[in-house]
This record gives structure tokens, sequence and C-alpha cells, in this order.
């Protein structure tokens, strides 16, 4: 089962810098449990990958962590 406390972070961050519209439709971000499952999906990759890169880059500083 996944955690998604660092999706729900990551997606909140973003609704704060947008002012709670998307930047693509100007409409009225819903709340993180109102979007659809995919996209969900989508911010627990985007958030998890940014937490992978910072555990890397804390054990291995020299470490490449970008794509």
């Amino acid at each position: 089962m996944k955690n998604y406390d660092l999706a729900k972070i990551a997606y909140a961050a973003y609704s704060q810098q947008t002012g709670g519209v998307s930047l693509i439709s100007g409409d009225k971000l819903p709340d993180f449990w109102k979007l659809r499952p995919e996209i969900q999906d989508a911010w627990y990759a985007a958030a998890e990958a940014v937490f992978t890169a910072l555990i890397i880059a804390k054990e291995r500083p020299d470490a490449k962590t970008t794509p």
C-alpha cells in the first residue's frame, strides 16, 4: 500500500504556488483525494523521485541524482 503523505505535501505546495488554480486550464484545483487515481499516482511518483534523489544526495554527495 502506498503512503501518499509526500504526494499530498507536494500537491499542496503546487496548489499554494499557483494560487489554487491550474496553470493549464485556470480551473480551481480540487482536494488531493478528489483527483483521479492516476493523477494521485503521478504526484506520488514525482514526490518519491524527489525523496529518493535527496536520500542519494545525502548518502553520496558526488552521485548524479538527475535523470
